[in-house]
């Protein structure tokens, strides 16, 4: 496409151009259909295109430049310099209107995906930031991020990998904690019921802490293989630990099980939300069993709950009966 390579155009619109280089203007280009002139709103289009400017206030500026100038002239064609006018407005109109979407996007509402038992989602933000849900999990964002910073919120459990912006950090809401990044990859767990809820940077940095109102009371900044344990059930009671196999962390994203030295009351949870069958632990009785055990095992894809049971079982010293559609796991 041909550019306005003498600036006339450039200078008339912009209220630059000599007293002859403006009755040029009007009388050989604004009052016939001028190849020079389309090439100039798609040259104006493609520039626009290119800044990060705020497209409205310069459309508006620049519908009163023109519509001050075409007012002025005095021309028997009046008709066809104000369809050229509109052309021009409505050009800059639509291109104002795509810019503002693209660097000035409205909020909009807040979209909910959420997973389902043995259930795991990918999910794609605004920002390209690629969220996976494990199973009975939810994700909150909105359709256009806006503001300082990009918050989402999490209930369950989800591996983040976020995409860098170090304008506007990411921030991870979770009851009533938050995690903050600028680009990185982390997990966050924060099921309800459970009395713990749990940070994990795979690599980067991320700064954990409590949400208070207009405030993030920050608890400590993370390095990679790190883990943060939040507890509910005594205020500001975190800590911080090393994670020997970090694989672990998400390995359920490709349908993979693994426990290491994971307490016996989590493993039991997350088989439910896996097959989407009641778990009970034995509380009472000679059969009680230590929820705070620890198991280790991995559990392929595609491996049915009996099979899983019969190895825990196995390995570990727990048994498990059916009642019902309930199954009951008791100690040995």
């Amino acid at each position: 496409m041909k550019p306005d390579r003498d600036g006339i155009l450039q200078k008339y619109f912009s209220g630059q151009c000599t007293s002859e280089e403006k009755q040029f203007v009007e009388e050989c280009i604004l009052n016939k259909d001028n190849v020079l002139l389309d090439d100039y709103l798609s040259a104006e289009w493609d520039a626009c295109a290119g800044k990060r400017v705020n497209p409205v206030p310069e459309a508006d500026r620049r519908y009163k430049s023109i519509n001050k100038r075409i007012r002025k002239k005095r021309d028997t064609d009046r008709r066809r310099i104000w369809g050229v006018a509109a052309s021009v407005i409505a050009l800059l109109g639509i291109t104002g209107y795509f810019l503002m979407q693209l660097f000035y996007p409205v909020p909009g509402k807040q979209l909910v995906v959420s997973t389902g038992a043995g259930e795991q989602r990918e999910v794609i933000l605004p920002d390209s930031t690629v969220v996976w849900l494990n199973c009975v999990s939810s994700i909150t964002y909105p359709e256009s991020f806006s503001g300082d910073y990009r918050e989402v919120k999490v209930n369950g459990e989800a591996l983040f990998e976020v995409t860098k912006n170090p304008h506007r950090p990411f921030v991870v809401n979770f009851n009533e904690h938050y995690t903050k990044v600028l680009g990185t990859v982390f997990t966050v767990r924060s099921y309800p019921g459970e009395h713990n809820d749990m940070v994990t940077l795979v690599e980067g940095s991320i700064a954990v802490g409590e949400k208070q109102p207009d405030v993030l009371k920050e608890y400590a900044v993370l390095i990679p293989g790190e883990r943060i344990t939040i507890s509910d059930s005594i205020e500001n009671n975190f800590a911080r630990s090393r994670i020997q196999d970090i694989a672990s962390v998400a390995s359920w994203k490709s349908g993979e099980l693994r426990f290491h030295k994971t307490p016996l009351n989590m493993v039991a949870k997350d088989l439910q939300r896996w097959y989407g069958r009641d778990i009970i632990l034995e509380k009472r009785g000679q059969h009680a069993v230590n929820g705070n055990m620890t198991l280790t095992s991995i559990i392929k894809p595609g491996t049915g709950l009996e099979e899983v049971l019969e190895i825990l079982s196995l390995t570990h010293k727990i048994a498990y009966t059916r009642k019902g559609d309930k199954i009951i796991i008791t100690s040995k």
